[in-house]
């Protein structure tokens, strides 16, 4: 199956899936840099690669000898894009991590994993759950009251920290369904694209069949150019199209007296 097809494929069962219970913020970034790999996207892969990694300590305890030096995908794909397009494409989708991972009123960004930030998440929540259980009985008026004021501040830090962390993944699932979506009409028109092209193709080759053969096989051999792909290989397409050109010409309109 070819990468196109695969991407989509996994972009539309990710999409369908986006709200199943059980599906993880941490999972659906996953999933997205995999149809980002696929796609040879490596500005997403490098956003997506963020949200992944524990920034906040990614060089804690680390000499420099120990770092890992292996280019990653993201970085070796975005050697393909331009320099100065590279660097504002990069800079915007750090800055829209930074945003996200904005604490709100405050100017402190949380860097941690998203999957960090999910399993901190249910940990607030059992402790929340335990600031809820029936203080032990005979406790005397004053302890007991203080016992319950004791634990209505906790559980009101408690809930305040869990409302912070959840709306940094709200953020980032808001940015995974942008991602998707965006990715789902790209893959959807440029499928359009590609069947009108066909069709123009099996026209345009039937009516050069009648009209001049020699001229088709030269069209074939500027597609196999075409596709090696390298600097030769488009010089000698460029070849065979100008030799189309002349001999559907030659054809059409022969050379008169």
């Amino acid at each position: 199956m070819p990468d196109v097809d695969r991407a989509s494929n996994l972009v539309q069962e990710t999409l369908d899936q986006f709200e199943a219970p059980g599906m993880t913020v941490a999972a659906l970034t996953r999933r997205c840099q995999r149809v980002a790999s696929l796609r040879g996207d490596g500005v997403a892969l490098s956003w997506m690669a963020l949200e992944s990694t524990d920034v906040a300590n990614q060089f804690t305890n680390q000499s420099e000898a120990s770092r890992p030096s292996r280019e990653s995908l993201a970085a070796r794909l975005l050697t393909t894009i331009p320099g100065d397009e590279a660097n504002a494409k990069w800079t915007a989708e750090y800055d829209g991590y930074i945003s996200r991972r904005r604490v709100d009123g405050t100017r402190e960004a949380n860097l941690r994993s998203v999957q960090q930030i999910e399993e901190l998440t249910r940990t607030l929540r059992e402790q929340e759950a335990a600031t809820l259980v029936s203080p032990p009985p005979g406790m005397h008026s004053y302890d007991l009251g203080k016992h319950v004021s004791d634990q209505d501040r906790a559980r009101t830090q408690l809930v305040a920290s869990r409302i912070a962390l959840e709306t940094v993944l709200a953020r980032i699932k808001a940015r995974l369904w942008e991602f998707l979506t965006e990715t789902e009409y790209e893959l959807s028109f440029g499928e359009a694209t590609a069947e009108t092209f066909h069709r123009l193709r099996t026209y345009v080759d039937k009516q050069l069949m009648t009209i001049s053969p020699p001229a088709l096989e030269q069209f074939q051999t500027a597609y196999r150019r075409l596709k090696d792909g390298g600097d030769e290989d488009r010089a000698h397409a460029l070849t065979s199209c100008r030799r189309v050109l002349k001999t559907l010409a030659d054809q059409l309109y022969p050379a008169r007296s």
